[in-house]
């Protein structure tokens, strides 16, 4: 126990019930027993000595850890206890109360903590690879269909996704490591650095999926008008058999009417608006296709019709894909009121509950993924803060505290935001030292022009 230098010469003696009677001092003071080991609300185990400058020493424990690196700014509150009279009660300083949350250790929990981490490292090793053919999958799908896209916006989902998932598998590798490191003294030294990194990029992973899940409801608008783009391009390319590039744009859209069962960008009737019959296939020959050239402003030939693949196999009736809108071109035949043997649905919005449909079900997999991440991070932590207070121990085998922030949650984003702005300042170039004023610069030349006159010759 530390005696301050007002009672060395007092006299101190135990009273009935382990009470400290300080002999000597006007204030006479008399406090009881405190243990040292008290648990807060939070069950948090402290040992806290605390000194009373000019009154006394007192030993006693607080419901928090306090602040300071010197035995004398560890200064409890004492002000909610009656320990004292009021006056030591408002002369004690107050007690700055960390956010953080703190739990004793021991040697077997440290290496039942380790032992779970490790597990839980590769849990999340796994959930990285997970991740990893999450985004392979979503990329594949989006490059088979990169042709009724007009922009790659919604590939940042995906590419999100790999990076993450290659980066998560490597950082939690690198925890099991820890984990088994942890036990030898020898050993676990050699990470203290790379925690930091480690910490800095794991907190970013999670960001990234979290960015991930935002980003996969936030595109969804953009992914509608690149569809609606590329659809309506790819319809019109649709007879360009033949030309170099487009060859297989009508195979392309044939596959995706019948896989996805639908027909045209919003419908059937978009295939009215184009020429999708190439020209090398037309008798120009004959009256009928002379006469709908002819009455085009484009000269295009339209045709109320569709391809074969907008036909619907469930239908009863046979497929009817030209003289859709003519009700005498086919028997019992309404077009206003016939249930057409047609897909009804769009390609485009086929194609967006379909890519949405992907990527919402990956939200719950990715929030899973996060909640794993966190509590790795989290037990890292707890894990390294203990070891290294028992490394600081004589006996590395006794109990030691970990914590989540050494500091409260406040004074640590404080701390963090000075380190930021000295880098910063560090960073900026003084524009003190590199302009100098047009009057310095002006009197500098003429002190160099003085120098450089020589001096008169001395008279005969």
């Amino acid at each position: 126990m530390v005696v301050p230098r007002k009672w060395k010469e007092s006299t101190m003696e135990m009273g009935v019930g382990g009470s400290v009677r300080a002999m000597g001092d006007p204030t006479d003071c008399v406090f009881p027993e405190v243990h040292n080991h008290l648990y807060c609300l939070l069950g948090v185990q402290l040992q806290v000595v605390v000194v009373a400058p000019v009154y006394g020493l007192v030993t006693g424990g607080a419901a928090g850890c306090v602040e300071g690196e010197e035995p004398g700014e560890k200064i409890a509150a004492l002000r909610s206890s009656s320990v004292c009279s009021l006056g030591i009660r408002d002369d004690l300083p107050q007690l700055h109360v960390l956010s953080a949350v703190c739990q004793e250790f021991s040697q077997p929990r440290r290496v039942r903590l380790a032992q779970g981490l490790w597990l839980l490292s590769w849990l999340a090793v796994m959930c990285g690879a997970f991740i990893f053919s999450l985004g392979v999958y979503l990329k594949i799908e989006l490059l088979r269909r990169a042709e009724v896209m007009e922009n790659t916006e919604i590939h940042v989902v995906p590419n999100i996704l790999l990076l993450v998932g290659l980066a998560s598998m490597g950082t939690n590798w690198m925890a099991s490591r820890v984990c088994q490191d942890s036990m030898d003294v020898s050993r676990f030294p050699r990470w203290k650095v790379l925690l930091l990194a480690w910490f800095a990029v794991a907190a970013l992973l999670c960001c990234l999926l979290v960015a991930v899940v935002v980003l996969s409801y936030a595109l969804q608008g953009r992914l509608e008008e690149s569809l609606k783009i590329g659809l309506r391009n790819g319809i019109r390319f649709y007879k360009d058999t033949d030309v170099p590039g487009r060859c297989f744009q009508k195979e392309t859209i044939d596959r995706l009417q019948v896989e996805f069962r639908c027909c045209g960008n919003n419908n059937f009737k978009d295939w009215f608006e184009v020429q999708w019959v190439s020209n090398r296939y037309l008798d120009f020959t004959s009256k009928d296709v002379k006469d709908r050239i002819r009455s085009n402003v484009d000269g295009r030939f339209l045709l109320d019709g569709v391809p074969y693949s907008c036909c619907n196999p469930a239908s009863p009736r046979p497929c009817l894909q030209y003289h859709l809108t003519d009700n005498h071109a086919h028997y019992n035949y309404e077009y206003q009121t016939e249930e057409l043997n047609l897909y009804s649905r769009g390609c485009r919005q086929a194609l967006t509950d379909y890519y949405m449909g992907l990527m919402n079900s990956t939200g719950p997999g990715v929030l899973s993924v996060i909640l794993i991440q966190i509590s790795v991070i989290v037990s890292l932590r707890y894990l390294q803060t203990a070891v290294e207070g028992a490394m600081a121990l004589e006996n590395p085998e006794d109990e030691s505290v970990g914590y989540l922030l050494e500091k409260g949650l406040k004074e640590t984003f404080e701390e963090l935001k000075a380190k930021v702005l000295d880098m910063v300042k560090l960073a900026q170039v003084d524009p003190t030292t590199s302009e100098e004023s047009p009057e310095a610069q002006e009197a500098e030349k003429g002190d160099n022009a003085t120098e450089k006159t020589p001096s008169p010759p001395p008279a005969s």
